[in-house]
């Protein structure tokens, strides 16, 4: 902004809204900060606020609340899915990637497994190189991979996030802050699917320790959710429903209401 250069301000401003939605920030006060900027980035970076507004789609969507985003572009675009079409016409990578990321997010946050890993497929034919935004879409494909694994959908997904594990265990050099409950809630999921129930379950409680000293609540709420499946496998029944109701607690001050639900569910 000093120098006058407001196009390459407002990239900088997308990318620290797209960060704090990966970190975990609280989601209401996330929305009110996309509400406020977009407005602005419209003005000086139109692509940068297409990704804006697809990320903030995403934000009502774990929210719960019902939204047009799109309304800002006053009819040009009318929804994803037609600014999907133009990303693809257009051979505009970034646009593309971001939205196969986006309804990656979405759908592993809501547990649908099989559709996000089908959006992360997509994502990762267009990607040319790495980011720290790709690690850490590295660590959330490789528990969808062991989750699936479990479910008995194809041993290649057990080599899938044990591969995801070594290389989230290598990033802990880098920072051990953004990557030790990672880290662990991954190695959680290898020993639940190699069957070592008292490991596994240490992980678990170490990974949701580690989130929780980090103050990353979404993290912790997806500990506790993952924790609580894999009790609910192994017949621990009275375990997996305090997991479930830690996992709903976390996932509400998140404001993440519609993750919150699935729980319920």
């Amino acid at each position: 902004l000093k120098f006058g250069d407001m196009a390459g301000a407002y990239i900088v401003l997308g990318c620290y809204l797209t960060y704090s939605l990966i970190a975990g920030d609280k989601l209401s006060s996330l929305q009110a900060k996309y509400e406020i900027y977009i407005k602005q980035i419209l003005k000086y970076n139109i692509e940068t606020a297409k990704m804006a507004v697809v990320e903030q789609s995403n934000i009502h969507l774990l929210m719960g609340v019902s939204y047009d985003s799109f309304s800002i572009f006053d009819g040009m675009i009318c929804d994803e899915n037609n600014l999907l079409v133009d990303a693809l016409s257009k051979k505009n990578i970034n646009l593309t990637l971001g939205i196969y990321w986006g309804r990656f997010f979405f759908d592993f946050w809501m547990g649908n497994d099989s559709e996000a890993r089908k959006w992360a497929n997509k994502a990762l034919a267009h990607v040319k190189f790495q980011t720290p935004l790709n690690s850490i879409f590295l660590w959330m494909r490789g528990l969808i991979s062991f989750r699936m694994y479990r479910q008995g959908k194809g041993a290649n997904l057990f080599i899938e996030g044990k591969e995801a594990m070594i290389r989230v265990e290598k990033l802990l050099e880098h920072s051990e802050h953004i990557f030790k409950s990672k880290a662990l809630l991954l190695q959680a999921e290898f020993f639940a699917s190699t069957g070592e129930v008292k490991i596994a379950k240490e992980s678990y409680e170490k990974c949701i320790r580690a989130a929780r000293n980090c103050g990353r609540i979404h993290e912790q709420g997806l500990a506790h959710e993952m924790m609580g499946d894999y009790l609910t496998t192994i017949l621990e029944i009275p375990g997996s429903t305090e997991c479930y109701m830690n996992a709903h607690r976390c996932y509400m001050q998140w404001g993440a209401v519609a993750v919150a639900e699935k729980i319920q569910k």
